[in-house]
């Protein structure tokens, strides 16, 4: 506790106490709050990825809205969005698993954690070879949509 002598103006005594209980009061607050690890993906939406592919490309992302529109082989999935416009449109993201198989049919609603690769396209030209060969029936499903590669079918959350 500090003793304010009463020959200093009357101004300076509440700036003196102010001082002394911000001072103490900030580090109690920090003492108290948790630390928070970082979070692992960023959370996105179909129509996120679909919109900004390029400044994704290599970041890990979860969808949280997808809908199964087509299964292609055991190993590769489309998702559409949910939302208003969503069955409408033909704006999908392909999902291919990278080891094991996706046990999910279509029209269910799932959670999705990968990294997105961008096009395959893109990568073909560059000369960066895909996982694994791809059979014809997966390549027709890639055609002109952004890829997201996920690890295993536990990325798979169905919701």
């Amino acid at each position: 506790m500090t003793i304010v002598a009463r020959t200093q103006p009357w101004w300076c005594r509440g700036l003196v106490c102010a001082a002394i209980a911000v001072s103490s009061g900030q580090g109690a607050f920090e003492a108290r709050q948790p630390a928070t690890p970082p979070a692992t993906a960023v959370q996105v939406r179909v129509k996120t990825i679909i919109n900004f592919t390029v400044p994704l490309v290599g970041q890990q992302v979860r969808v949280v809205d997808g809908v199964v529109s087509r299964v292609a082989s055991p190993r590769l999935v489309i998702l559409s969005g949910t939302g208003l416009h969503a069955p409408l449109s033909l704006d999908s993201v392909a999902v291919i698993v990278e080891t094991g198989t996706a046990m999910i049919s279509t029209g269910e609603q799932v959670m999705v954690t990968g990294v997105v690769h961008g096009f395959v396209a893109q990568q073909e030209d560059v000369g960066r070879p895909l996982i694994g060969t791809l059979t014809m029936a997966e390549r027709e499903a890639l055609r002109k949509r952004p890829l997201l590669v996920a690890s295993s079918s536990m990325s798979f959350v169905r919701r």
